[in-house]
């Protein structure tokens, strides 16, 4: 038998006592017999070619490289995000403290202020409008 190239479908398939990778791998003569090979070519969860994979490896390359520039771009976003999280909760703290403050001073609450402008406001277009 020529060399078999196999790819598995899942990085670490086990069949004929190989834990098969998620890229091609190549094996020379003789690392199987013809009954594995035929054990291997049946198996769905395996893709088997007699011979080298040719053509694809620059292709193959960049992509993992494009990969990997991605899984760090992801890992920044994720620390970007936790910060802004953190900056989220201090902004909130600070609301709530002056809020707080305000309402201990004696003054109208933020939602009771909103409340009253949506109030006025109907007011103003109810009395804006045209009689008939």
């Amino acid at each position: 038998m020529p060399e078999i190239t196999i790819t598995s479908k899942r990085d670490g398939f086990r069949r004929c006592g190989v834990a098969h990778r998620d890229v091609p791998v190549t094996w020379p003569d003789g690392s199987f017999t013809d009954e594995q090979i035929a054990i291997l070519r049946a198996e769905p969860a395996l893709v088997v070619h007699l011979g080298t994979v040719s053509g694809d490896d620059d292709k193959l390359k960049i992509a993992q490289g494009r990969i990997q520039e991605l899984e760090a771009v992801v890992l920044q976003l994720n620390d970007d995000a936790a910060g802004l999280k953190s900056q989220l909760a201090e902004v909130t703290a600070d609301r709530d403290r002056l809020q707080e403050a305000l309402t201990a001073a004696g003054s109208a609450s933020v939602s009771e202020v909103k409340e009253k402008g949506a109030d006025d406001t109907a007011a103003a277009e109810s009395s804006a409008k045209p009689k008939k």
